[in-house]
């Protein structure tokens, strides 16, 4: 057992294998699922994760790079949630980065009352 928990967190195919699977279960159960990397490791990811979810389950990946870089103003955020529903019904995964996460916040915290922090979670759940 011990060796199977060392070659499990020294890369026993969590990203390959797991992240894949679970892919294919949520978005088949009707769930839209993000994947959030380290920014250190959204370059290898970018590469990695939409092509192996193509290649295994055909499934497509959105990747989302918005950083803190990126001016996002509230109507791109409408625009982004517009697509939730879509991408929740055409089964696929979004990648994105924790920046992502952040930029969409303060967005949420400055944009008027129109856009809420609800709307983005009811768009992904519709």
């Amino acid at each position: 057992v011990d060796q199977l928990l060392v070659e499990f967190a020294a890369g026993g195919g969590k990203t390959k294998v797991m992240l894949l699977l679970m892919a294919l279960i949520f978005t088949y159960r009707g769930r839209l699922l993000s994947i959030e990397v380290a920014s250190h490791l959204y370059s290898i990811a970018i590469n990695d994760i939409p092509q192996s979810l193509k290649e295994v389950f055909k499934q497509k990946c959105v990747c989302i790079d918005i950083g803190v870089h990126t001016h996002l103003s509230k109507e791109v955020l409408e625009n982004f949630l517009d697509l939730l529903p879509e991408w929740k019904r055409d089964k696929k995964v979004l990648l994105l980065q924790p920046q992502t996460i952040d930029s969409f916040e303060i967005v949420l915290e400055t944009a008027s009352s129109s856009v809420n922090s609800s709307d983005l979670y009811e768009a992904a759940s519709d």
